[in-house]
């Protein structure tokens, strides 16, 4: 059986971003028929059971080039996920699934592949394949959720002490990652939500599998292709962060079950056209 070692990283600083997205990555290469495991916070280098055939992934911010450069040439096949040209990585696969990334001016290079945009988009197996979601005439539940970090977690609870106060017939959903709640547990929530304050990672992914529409906010420099992206494509509601006037104008504009059924179609509907199963046959 193949196997698929992926490299990644968590913490309070950086969230749990990096994480999930290795965990859809995974969950993609299990269902190819790949042997997967995910190691966090170790450093390719320092792992000893390697073996001839062995698929290697690294998506990190910490990593160093030679560490990128050994997992090339250790592997049959190298898959290193970016957001931001972050390095002139080696010989072997970048992958950046953010809508828009097709546009970066990755430099073309022997030996490298480039999987970007909208088809290489990744959630995890319990966001594959959902129906369009039901649109309520009036929205009553809305989902707080600003990822991992100190910095989101901080924002998130301005937000629902500002939302408590100014939109209180909206029930508040929140989402705390640290408190460890499975993907399925994820997808439910999203599930029963009208609207969701986001922060603009791969939570974004996420609500658009479930249909969900979402008002976005950039709290992190990667966010910024990603968010981009899904609003050129007009299926999500975008405000700067600390514009709270902004935020209650598009939080008013969602409660048209018109504009919310316009943003919840776009989305799901870009997600509808991964290119996973071919990819890794």
């Amino acid at each position: 059986m193949r196997r698929a070692l992926l490299f990644t990283e968590w913490g309070e600083t950086i969230g749990l971003g990096h994480l999930r997205r290795s965990e859809a990555l995974r969950d993609h290469f299990l269902a190819s028929g790949f042997e997967a495991k995910i190691y966090a916070n170790l450093d390719p280098r320092d792992h000893k059971d390697w073996r001839e055939g062995d698929w290697g992934v690294i998506d990190s911010y910490l990593l160093p080039l030679e560490a990128y450069e050994w997992v090339g040439h250790q592997t049959q096949k190298a898959i290193f996920l970016d957001d931001t040209l972050r390095l002139d990585y080696p010989k072997g696969v970048i992958l950046n699934g953010a809508m828009g990334a097709q546009n970066l001016p990755y430099p073309p290079k022997e030996g490298r592949e480039f999987w970007l945009g909208g088809d290489y988009t990744l959630v995890r197996q319990e966001f594959w394949n959902l129906p369009p979601k039901p649109i309520a005439k009036k929205p009553q539940r809305l989902l707080i959720t600003l990822g991992g970090s100190a910095q989101g977690l901080k924002l998130q609870q301005e937000i629902e002490a500002w939302a408590s106060a100014h939109f209180p017939h909206l029930k508040r959903l929140t989402l705390n990652p640290h408190l460890s709640p499975s993907a399925g547990e994820i997808r439910s929530i999203m599930q029963k939500a009208d609207i969701a304050i986001s922060g603009a990672g791969g939570t974004l992914n996420e609500s658009a599998a479930c249909g969900l529409p979402v008002i976005a906010i950039q709290i992190a420099p990667n966010q910024r292709t990603l968010l981009e992206g899904w609003s050129e494509l007009g299926a999500i509601e975008r405000v700067t962060l600390g514009d709270w006037e902004a935020l209650g104008q598009a939080l008013e504009r969602l409660h048209s079950p018109f504009v919310r059924q316009d943003l919840s179609l776009k989305a799901w509907q870009v997600m509808q056209k991964t290119r996973w199963k071919e990819i890794l046959k």
